[in-house]
């Protein structure tokens, strides 16, 4: 059973050690560190990586680890690309020579 838990808030681009920290002993096991990181995702849009630690019996062992930037690229839809003929180019309208410029 988990009794504490270290949770690491990172910004894109920045370790897990410089993220912020926060101590809870609210969450037991996976399943809610999965819907508290989920959860913290949505309200703060800036967030990256949560990182969550069980730091029971004076160790450090990751035990849940939620990256959003992996979960963005997985998201997106990929564009289909479309085949096309190549138009044709229009021809430029023929220029008046001098006699019919004079005459109209």
């Amino acid at each position: 059973m988990i009794e504490v838990v270290e949770i690491y808030i990172c910004k894109k681009g920045q370790n897990v050690k410089d993220g912020q920290m926060v101590v809870t002993d609210s969450i037991a096991n996976k399943i809610q560190a999965q819907s508290d990181a989920v959860s913290r995702c949505k309200t703060d849009s800036s967030i990256n990586r949560v990182v969550y630690y069980d730091i029971t019996n004076g160790g450090q062992k990751v035990f849940y680890s939620h990256n959003l930037s992996e979960e963005r690229v997985a998201k997106k839809p990929k564009k289909e690309t479309i085949s096309r003929t190549p138009r044709k180019k229009k021809t430029p309208p023929k220029k008046k020579g001098f006699w019919e410029k004079i005459l109209n």
